[in-house]
């Protein structure tokens, strides 16, 4: 039977992945841009904000 979440972990989760999503897409624009220093810290804060502790998740953050 699947767990339930606690309404605060749920918006939290929400809220990662809202993170997740922004600092990709903001570090694709950039590296496009030729920034590549501040691409890089966009894809950090995305790895940061990975709710996920696998290594194949995290990695498909920065598959492009």
């Amino acid at each position: 039977m699947a767990e339930l979440l606690a309404p605060d972990s749920a918006t939290q989760l929400r809220a990662d992945a809202l993170a997740l999503s922004m600092s990709k897409a903001e570090g694709n624009a950039l590296l496009k841009g030729g920034k590549l220093e501040a691409a890089a810290e966009c894809y950090t804060r995305a790895l940061g904000a990975s709710p996920s502790p696998d290594a194949d998740e995290r990695a498909a953050i920065l598959a492009n």
